[in-house]
């Protein structure tokens, strides 16, 4: 794969697997969000279903039916491949049958079941005979098992798999898995193992030249850092979210920035700075359709961020007197 600044995801090629980003809570085309684990697009000849969006900064879209043309049940039709597969000794068309079983279970919401799908998955690419679609399958498995169990609260389990994937993956692959791990050791606290990792990502991400990756790797090392007290890294890292966005013409992770970095100017005591984001944060809302609770929870950071100027000034005026 080239070097050159490319907006889009990765693809699979061959028996690497330089395998397309998909966000957690949406399909590949939308790029990652902050604070969202990152699942791998299956190479397109795998013909699976797509992941359906339904984090809480995506359009909520209804679960796809499990219902196939011919009126039966995708799911039952799916299992009974795989069950077929696994009898044929057939372990890498067993492997995408039980992956496809999963994505449809976790686009119904069962996480859980979803879960037990995927491990069924990881057994069966663990036999294949056939070393490149195994190295596939098996990067594929362990990442989709690592973002369930971030989904069900078993970090510990999390790590291993993504740790599992990191092993597995060439450079672009890497920032998948590095970025998973570093979201996993920031749920635990971790926030320094979490830093190392997502410093990772990021430098997978500008060698791969996936602005989308350099993007949300930095909207992550701003939120480790603000935890964490360093804000100077912090702001610096949300300019870069903020560039990038507005490259992409990503608006809704531009009104993600703003709205950030008006919240940190807040906590730095800039309340004029912290203003003007929001306001641009305002502004792009107010261009998007479908976007009122945005919009709202916007026009309530701007009353904030004046109610404060205001009652400083207040405040001086008192002191003075």
């Amino acid at each position: 794969m080239g070097r050159g600044r490319q907006p889009g995801a990765w693809s699979a090629t061959g028996v690497s697997d330089r395998l397309a980003v998909q966000p957690a809570n949406g399909p590949s085309t939308a790029g990652p969000r902050i604070s969202e684990p990152v699942r791998l697009d299956p190479p397109a000849h795998w013909g699976a279903p797509v992941h359906q969006a339904h984090g809480a900064q995506r359009p909520r879209t209804p679960a796809p039916s499990l219902t196939g043309a011919r009126g039966t049940n995708k799911l039952t039709d799916f299992n009974m491949l795989a069950n077929a597969c696994h009898r044929a000794g057939k372990l890498k068309e067993e492997a995408v049958a039980h992956y496809c079983g999963g994505v449809l279970l976790d686009n119904q919401g069962m996480r859980g079941k979803a879960k037990e799908s995927y491990k069924r998955m990881l057994v069966a690419a663990q036999g294949c005979g056939d070393e490149a679609a195994a190295r596939i399958a098996l990067s594929v498995a362990h990442n989709r098992l690592g973002v369930s169990m971030q989904s069900l609260g078993d970090h510990e389990q999390a790590l291993v798999h993504h740790e599992a994937h990191r092993a597995l993956a060439d450079a672009p692959g890497q920032f998948v898995a590095y970025l998973n791990l570093g979201l996993t050791h920031a749920a635990l606290a971790r926030y320094e193992e979490a830093s190392s990792h997502l410093r990772e990502a990021l430098r997978s991400a500008i060698r791969s030249g996936s602005m989308h990756g350099e993007a949300v790797a930095c909207g992550n090392l701003a939120l480790v850092g603000r935890t964490t007290g360093d804000l100077e890294t912090a702001r610096a890292c949300l300019d870069r979210y903020l560039q990038l966005t507005e490259v992409l013409a990503d608006t809704a992770g531009a009104v993600e920035a703003h709205q950030r970095l008006g919240d940190l100017a807040t906590e730095l005591g800039d309340l004029q700075g912290a203003g003007v984001h929001f306001e641009s944060a305002l502004s792009i809302t107010s261009a998007q359709p479908d976007a009122q609770k945005q919009l709202n929870a916007t026009k309530i950071d701007i009353g904030l961020a004046q109610g404060a100027m205001e009652f400083g000034e207040w405040m001086l005026t008192q002191a003075a007197q």
